[in-house]
């Protein structure tokens, strides 16, 4: 029954672009992180007529990402994206609210870089389009009946996303 029918499976999505991500050298929430847990779940941990893995789906646009999120925090973030150089890995939260604190015209309570837990670096802008891609897709083949469940295996994680 389970290998026939996808209504009742889960579905896994994924895609390689979320692990361009950088949260330097000694953060727990590293690619390697992600890659293990996928391997794990397509190695053999889940039966693989269990899950519909899916690694092909578009990320989310600013329109998509406006709908839950301010546009000047968008801004701020592209922007910041545009800033980044190379392989550097920069403190994200005091960035943010520098951003947001220019758009709105206060600058108060900014976190120090050395607090800052949140790390952003070149792939981050772009793995956190497919990250929230990849949601709008699971909860598509939820409500169209194409899955019983979904699973993103993405980065950024969006319990850092603000505003």
């Amino acid at each position: 029954l389970f290998m026939h029918s996808g209504g009742i499976r889960c579905a896994l999505l994924y895609h390689e672009r979320c692990l361009s991500h950088d949260t330097g050298d000694k953060h727990q929430e590293s690619p390697l992180r992600v890659k293990n847990i996928y391997g794990r779940l397509v190695g053999g941990a889940v039966e693989e007529y269990e899950l519909v893995l899916r690694t092909s789906f578009t990320p989310a646009d600013s329109s998509d990402i406006v709908r839950v999120h301010a546009l000047s925090y968008y801004q701020t973030v592209q922007q910041l994206s545009a800033e980044v150089c190379g392989d550097r890995v920069t403190a994200f939260t005091p960035r943010v609210q520098k951003g947001l604190g220019r758009t709105h015209g206060k600058l108060v309570g900014i976190k120090s870089d050395e607090s800052s837990d949140t790390a952003f670096s070149k792939g981050s802008f772009e793995a956190a389009k497919y990250a929230a891609g990849a949601a709008i897709a699971a909860v598509g083949d939820v409500l169209f009946g194409k899955t019983r469940n979904a699973f993103c295996l993405t980065r950024p994680p969006g319990h850092h996303a603000g505003v």
